[in-house]
């Protein structure tokens, strides 16, 4: 399943199959497991094949690890022009981490853009851009591209929340209201 339910007794569990039209707008969703009870891992939901796929990932504390490594390497190069290359190799190196650990970034077919995914993330990749991935192009294996560009990326706190929100989006019932988001920012100086 791509969410598990908080309550052991299964009442109020997700349904997602009862929110597909919800759903329909996504090409792929991505539901991040950093639990034990998993491994560490993401399922995939395919729009395509209409199949959830699990991936294994880097175990938490190291995936944590290299998050934080990729927030110093990005705020050091804001400042450092000559540090790009060093960053497009964290970028390897954290996309490869996801993805099992393999530090290469994922090829995908040329006709790869314009899509739309649903990211749920959870743990340390709360703190992970996933719009910074990077990936290549089957024709151009030399160049790497930012997820960013080739995809919008939604995200949410789980599918449940995302199910709340757009139900009230699509029944009108949203007041004027604003909603207040905040950072974590770094307190400690280094």
């Amino acid at each position: 399943t791509l969410e598990k339910s908080s309550q052991s007794d299964g009442g109020n569990q997700f349904s997602f199959r009862d929110n597909y039209d919800l759903f329909d707008k996504f090409d792929i969703i991505m539901r991040i497991c950093s639990s034990d009870y998993l491994n560490s891992g993401h399922f995939v939901w395919n729009k395509n094949n209409q199949k959830a796929t699990f991936y294994y990932s880097v175990p938490e504390d190291e995936m944590d690890v290299q998050i934080k490594h990729l927030n110093q390497t990005l705020a050091y190069t804001v400042n450092h022009e000559s540090e790009k290359n060093n960053l497009l190799n964290v970028l390897i190196e954290t996309t490869g981490k996801l993805n099992g650990g393999d530090n290469k970034a994922p090829i995908f077919a040329d006709n790869f853009k314009d899509k739309s995914w649903l990211v749920i993330p959870e743990g340390a990749t709360n703190f992970l851009p996933f719009d910074l991935l990077v990936f290549q192009y089957e024709s151009d294996s030399t160049s790497y591209h930012y997820l960013g560009e080739a995809v919008t990326i939604t995200y949410a706190p789980s599918l449940s929340a995302y199910v709340e929100f757009a139900n009230r989006k699509q029944s009108g019932k949203t007041k004027n209201s604003a909603i207040l988001a905040s950072a974590n920012p770094e307190t400690e100086s280094s």
